[in-house]
């Protein structure tokens, strides 16, 4: 019995600080939500959009376009950006709660 409580704490523990990181950094469903939540994470860092850009590879005017919430950004060079500021995307089915 032991072990099985052990792993239920260490799943249950587990929850929990995924669930922190999810609320710290929040979902969003919308390129304007997305853009916030980058320029949000690169002001918490320090860095001005241009050190940004250069430290992730992009042009000023994508990481600009991302943080505007432009819902034509390339998904791949956004991806530099989420990684440049150790930040990773997951994809999640949707919960019932969360249609509008």
């Amino acid at each position: 019995m032991g072990s099985q409580s052990s792993g239920w704490f260490a799943s249950f523990a587990l929850e929990m600080y995924l669930a922190r990181i999810i609320l710290a950094y929040g979902k969003f469903m919308s390129p304007e939500e997305f853009g916030r939540l980058v320029r949000a994470e690169r002001r918490q860092q320090k860095l001005r959009q241009g050190e940004l850009a250069a430290l992730a590879g992009v042009g000023n005017r994508f990481l600009s376009d991302l943080e505007n919430g432009k819902p034509t950004v390339e998904l791949g060079r956004a991806l530099q950006v989420l990684g440049m500021l150790g930040l990773t995307m997951s994809v999640r089915p949707r919960d019932w709660r969360d249609v509008e």
